[in-house]
């Protein structure tokens, strides 16, 4: 749910992407062949599947069976809720900030790569957590990962993309199949493996992105330089112009609105189910399924 309420608020600035340095819809290099575009666009989505659906594992897999371990670990529900909120407040604080790191070191596939072991590290570092600061502060290093993730992918997609609306409908689907899928995975991951295995095997997974992205991305890599320029007046400017359309604000408000609702079975949930019915973290995981 999170990630496709991302695709969704950055969807609503299709129709100003001429305006949007991170996102538009740029042409692709005029002397790139018709071939090497189509290689672009193709490479870009593949990538942003891949990765988005691994992130989606990694920001959801937990519902399904840490809640009743941070629950017995802290004791109070108030602690759990702030050690899962901490990922997506992470994730939206730093997201501003992709698009200018991305200028810096001069690459969006740069930043994807960075974002990956960011997250990687995150999840060993959560492995081996034992009490509630701990967990909060390998949250907020997987939630930075994400951002450097998601943004960049995003961006590519859109810069490359032949038909954004397809692409984004795309992006969307995949988003909540992985989303519908992540707790599954994680439930029965963790009843096979355990809590630090399956976290460092999420981990290894990334590590295996990182290795993959470079080749995945070649296309898209050649046609960089020509799409990667600085924007007309500053980030924030664009954000708060943005903002202050108000079919934008109040599409966001709704958004979020929606999830606060929503998100609130991903701590309430697993540990009334098993203590209600004794759910196994794998049937928990078919629940949200």
């Amino acid at each position: 749910m999170k990630r496709s309420s991302l695709l969704k608020a950055r969807s609503i600035s299709v129709d100003s992407a001429e305006t949007a340095p991170t996102y538009a819809a740029v042409p692709p290099h005029p002397e790139a062949p018709p071939s090497r575009r189509s290689a672009a666009n193709q490479s870009a989505l593949a990538a942003a599947i891949l990765v988005w659906t691994v992130e989606c594992v990694v920001a959801c897999g937990l519902t399904s069976f840490f809640p009743s371990i941070a629950l017995a670990a802290c004791g109070s529900a108030t602690e759990v809720a702030v050690i899962f909120a901490s990922f997506p407040l992470a994730t939206a604080l730093v997201s501003p900030l992709v698009p200018w790191f991305s200028r810096r070191v001069g690459s969006r596939v740069t930043t994807l790569i960075v974002g990956l072991v960011v997250s990687a590290a995150g999840l060993a570092g959560f492995a081996s957590a034992a009490d509630v600061a701990a967990w909060t502060a390998w949250r907020v290093v997987q939630g930075v990962g994400c951002a450097l993730v998601d943004v960049p992918a995003m961006g590519l997609v859109l810069t490359h993309s032949s038909d954004i609306a397809r692409d984004v409908g795309l992006l969307e689907s995949v988003s909540g199949v992985a989303y519908m899928i992540g707790p599954t995975v994680g439930g029965i991951s963790y009843q096979l493996l355990g809590f630090e295995i399956y976290n460092l095997a999420l981990a290894a997974v990334l590590m295996l992105l990182v290795v993959i992205m470079p080749v995945s991305l070649r296309a898209a890599v050649r046609a960089e330089p020509a799409v990667l320029t600085p924007p007309d007046g500053s980030g924030a400017s664009f954000y708060g112009d943005l903002l202050s359309k108000p079919t934008v604000a109040w599409a966001l408000a709704v958004i979020c609105g929606a999830n606060a609702v929503l998100l609130f079975y991903d701590t309430a949930l697993e540990p009334h189910l098993k203590k209600t019915l004794g759910l196994a973290p794998g049937a928990v995981g078919l629940v949200f399924f």
